[in-house]
């Protein structure tokens, strides 16, 4: 009877431990296609489809994910408001070739057309970027001819929407590539596992679009600065990104005046810029571009500058044209402008023969800082500026 019973016990332990065991791992470890995935509270993958940290990566099936599909979540046509058109070869959204598109056009006042992109093996975690890579025509400032949202769900259930265009506000040119296409989208503050670009059109003639693939940026903290070194805050290294709504040209009407190329800023590279550009004798508009880390904050007394290059102007007259600006969660922390609030790092900025390095030392705890040019007098031609990156150091004594 003992015997009986202590095998009954032994027996039961061992399944107890074995159902324990699996638990475990099923909640807390999945191993598929040999990638380990991290599960967090809600369910979210802490790495989908292991993708590479602070990079914005093409939702589409192939090396990271497999288990993507594409659908038109609202048709364009409609009695009421009268509502035509089509949105076509939806399926290109998610296959291995990044050039093929979807086509969205309508025809009609206040028409909508929505597609989206889901996945049904992960789920993604708060802090996570997304948006879709969609060609900026039509959708300018000076040609809004739609709205844009981008929303996120989680098992059918809204999530978040995004107003990427507005009536009043187009896309924003400074993020426009070469080829006249931008990327949408937002640090997401909830997880999801879908996500929807919806168009309302602004015109009752046709307008048309071009929409090649969703798009996520899995943000990881960058490393710790080095003392006395000055550093690039770039992808892949920061979990950095520019900030749209603090960069473009403000003020004063310009014509001639615009910011190119501001994703630059944080490709990385060594040799690639953005461009400030700001017409003859313009005063009261200035052009700006603002990188942010959207993890991380830098203490006080770090170095917080950019690295530019002006060839129209001596240093002293390009540094009285420019705003430095540094803000914590989007509120201004501190600025400072002029020669005698900003530090030129190189001499050969200061004697105008080329690139150098112009900042201040902080403060004020910041995550975000902002360069902002302008033209000190009228009639002053300060040119075009190449902005090389954001550059943040910090300070130690020195033995």
């Amino acid at each position: 009877m003992c015997n009986s019973t202590l095998i009954s016990f032994n027996y039961n332990f061992i399944r107890l431990l074995s159902f324990t065991t699996l638990f475990f791992l099923l909640t807390f470890n999945i191993r598929a296609n040999n990638i380990e995935k991290t599960i967090v509270p809600g369910g979210a993958t802490v790495n989908p489809g292991a993708v590479s940290c602070n990079l914005k990566t093409p939702l589409i099936n192939g090396s990271f994910f497999d288990n993507l599909t594409a659908s038109v979540t609202n048709t364009v046509f409609s009695v009421l408001p009268p509502c035509a058109g089509s949105i076509s070869n939806v399926t290109n959204l998610t296959d291995a070739d990044l050039n093929n598109v979807a086509s969205i056009s309508i025809t009609g006042l206040g028409c909508n057309g929505e597609l989206a992109v889901a996945d049904s093996n992960d789920i993604y975690p708060a802090g996570t970027f997304a948006g879709f890579k969609i060609s900026a025509a039509g959708l300018l400032q000076a040609s809004i001819g739609a709205t844009i949202n981008i929303k996120t769900y989680q098992g059918g259930t809204l999530k978040e929407t995004f107003n990427a265009v507005t009536s009043s506000v187009g896309v924003n040119s400074t993020l426009v590539d070469s080829s006249g296409n931008t990327i949408l989208g937002f640090v997401t503050a909830q997880p999801f596992n879908e996500v929807r670009i919806e168009y309302t059109s602004l015109v009752g003639v046709l307008f048309s679009n071009t929409i090649y693939y969703a798009v996520i940026e899995k943000f990881c903290a960058g490393p710790a600065l080095n003392c006395n070194e000055r550093t690039t805050l770039s992808n892949p290294n920061f979990p950095v990104i520019i900030n749209s709504s603090k960069t473009g040209v403000t003020g004063l009407a310009c014509v001639g005046c615009s910011v190119n190329n501001a994703d630059n800023l944080i490709s990385g590279s060594t040799t690639d810029f953005a461009t400030i550009n700001l017409a003859v004798g313009v005063v009261g508009s200035s052009g700006s571009i603002s990188v942010k880390d959207v993890l991380g904050t830098y203490p006080i007394g770090t170095f917080a500058g950019f690295e530019i290059s002006n060839t129209a102007l001596l240093g002293v007259d390009l540094l009285n044209g420019l705003t430095l600006t540094t803000y914590l969660n989007g509120v201004q922390a501190e600025t400072f402008s002029g020669s005698s609030g900003l530090v030129s790092v190189r001499t050969s900025l200061v004697n105008g023969d080329g690139r150098g390095v112009v900042g201040f030392v902080t403060t004020k705890i910041f995550n975000e800082v902002q360069i902002s040019v302008s033209n000190p007098l009228v009639g002053v031609n300060i040119g075009t500026t190449n902005v090389y990156g954001a550059i943040v150091q910090k300070n130690c004594p020195v033995s």
